[in-house]
């Protein structure tokens, strides 16, 4: 008995951790996913989930097939995590996608950790896996149905793969192989996810070719990871060619093809996604900085542990001799970064190295060689760090206050008829009032808002960044009743205007492109070809006549 005690009390002891900041760690990732649980049974509220994510998935299903959709600029990148949300949208309804991005993020934890567990300590293995999961931007993420967190899921299982396969003394390539399979789900999820692939091709030569120098096994070993990325992503490639002409649309299909409305601004998506007009190291090195003040063009959220590491990392390059592990990391992170910010600062296209990222700031806060009290500074300042996170993230949950409607006290229409973060000029009494009252063979043109998703009739709605089809319209017709009658013609029976939101990407974005000429003709139109069937908050749902 004494013997059975002693060893149970040992395996309690293991059980549990023993230091104050991974126990920490687990307490605020407790806390942190049952706010992300309660936000994913809110009702969708984040624009491009409303514009894209989840209203394409939406759109089909209302026709019954994947049919073309040349308003909607989206419609034409690889749609892996879309078909996803549709077979979610087959059997149940929007709350359901939004638990699979956000299981997909708690899959994302779970990869950290076991790779982190493989190579050091259990307590190094929490604290990344906090790192990342209390970094703001990922909360965000976990709310919504997106697909940054499937990438990073699919990107972790990549790194997994990979340092099994350059583990592996055979070098049988089974490892390899499933981390071009993964490369290429999340290649077939967003184009940016390309830098998965490349790290994964370097890797390879630098290993075959540099390292044992086998050149010809090194080329065939990069040839068949690349068909098998491209198998993968090809679906998506044959469907553009098919409906564009051009497998690498909508950046070089023809403007106006097919349908009215398709002209996808290239210039000014790039501009909006803070395509660098040149790169240099001083971008480099400020970046982090700007997104950690929240300067970045879309969005922010970032925390402080991405600029307060890196120090930290440039004095563990420096140190002489790493392992295998830790290059693999660095190399991935590294690479990653650079060719991230050559093309954007869009924060949460970095989530994926940012998971990487966290491997690495649990690994050096256990690290032997630096000094314990040096470890006890760096220790409180990332606990210091994780609890401003949470702050942040209970901010934004106040900021879109989900719940009272997640406990029954508010009704869907009421919380989406007001506004919220992230959440601006709410569209939906009048989508109600459509779902209710038009006739079901009904078709709308939403005219300066493009968050269709809650739609339950055929609808047109563009994106800021495609040229408005209700322009294409009025600048083709020559005078009102011929407008009418364009309109007419394409089976459009209503208008939706959302005044504010239309002044707001009007500012923006310059969606509308008049002359005096057109003002002259949409007045005309206006008086005589329409008539109001509701109007609240500056939305105005326009019947054609």
């Amino acid at each position: 008995m004494k013997n059975r005690k002693n060893y149970s009390l040992r395996a309690n002891t293991a059980a549990w951790p023993r230091s104050f900041l991974t126990l920490g760690c687990l307490m605020l990732m407790v806390i942190v996913l049952l706010i992300n649980v309660v936000c994913a049974l809110a009702p969708e509220i984040h624009y491009d989930a409303l514009v894209y994510q989840i209203a394409l998935p939406g759109f089909y299903k209302m026709h019954g097939r994947i049919i073309d959709v040349p308003f909607n600029f989206n419609s034409y990148f690889p749609q892996n995590m879309n078909m996803l949300y549709l077979l979610t949208l087959l059997v149940s309804n929007g709350n359901v996608a939004k638990l699979l991005h956000l299981f997909l993020g708690l899959g994302s934890l779970l990869a950290i950790y076991v790779f982190s567990r493989k190579h050091f300590s259990r307590n190094a293995s929490i604290t990344a896996t906090a790192g990342f999961y209390l970094v703001p931007q990922v909360a965000i993420q976990s709310w919504s149905a997106l697909n940054e967190l499937g990438i990073t899921f699919y990107a972790l299982l990549n790194i997994v793969c990979l340092d099994n396969w350059l583990g592996d003394k055979d070098h049988s390539g089974q490892y390899l192989y499933l981390a071009a399979i993964f490369s290429g789900f999340a290649l077939g999820m967003k184009y940016m996810s390309v830098i998965i692939t490349v790290i994964s091709l370097c890797l390879i030569f630098y290993h075959y070719g540099y390292l044992e120098r086998r050149w010809k096994k090194a080329f065939y070993e990069i040839g068949k990871f690349t068909v098998i990325v491209l198998v993968m992503i090809s679906p998506w490639l044959v469907r553009n060619f098919n409906l564009t002409g051009s497998p690498a649309a909508p950046f070089a299909a023809p403007a106006g093809k097919n349908a009215p409305g398709y002209d996808f601004r290239k210039d000014v998506f790039l501009k909006d996604c803070a395509h660098p007009q040149s790169f240099s190291v001083q971008e480099l090195l400020i970046t982090p900085w700007l997104n950690t003040l929240g300067k970045s063009t879309l969005d922010n959220l970032a925390g402080p542990l991405f600029t307060f590491f890196v120090p930290l990392f440039i004095m563990l390059l420096i140190r002489a001799k790493m392992d295998r592990k830790l290059k693999l990391l660095f190399f991935y992170f590294l690479v990653y970064y650079i060719m991230w910010r050559s093309q954007t600062s869009v924060w949460r296209y970095f989530l994926p190295a940012m998971a990487v990222f966290c491997v690495i700031a649990g690994y050096l806060l256990y690290d032997e060689k630096i000094s314990s009290f040096n470890r006890g500074l760096l220790k409180i300042m990332f606990g210091m760090i994780l609890v401003g996170n949470l702050a942040v993230i209970c901010m934004a949950f106040e900021g879109i206050d989900p719940a009272p409607v997640v406990a029954g006290i508010e009704t869907k229409g009421s919380y989406l008829g007001r506004s919220h973060l992230f959440y601006q000029a709410p569209l939906y009494p009048a989508i109600e009032y459509i779902n209710k009252n038009i006739p079901l063979d009904s078709r709308i043109l939403f005219v300066g808002d493009s968050r269709g998703y809650y739609c339950e009739r055929d609808y047109i709605a563009n994106t800021a960044f495609d040229v408005p089809t209700f322009q294409k319209y009025f600048q083709a017709a020559k005078n009102a009743a011929e407008l009418a009658q364009y309109l007419r013609r394409d089976k459009l029976t209503h208008l939706l205007v959302n005044e504010t939101e239309l002044t707001r990407l009007q500012k923006q974005y310059e969606i509308f492109d008049s002359q005096p000429r057109d003002m002259k003709l949409l007045r005309d139109f206006w008086l005589r070809y329409v008539r109001v069937l509701f109007n609240d908050q500056g939305v105005v749902l326009y019947e054609i006549l």
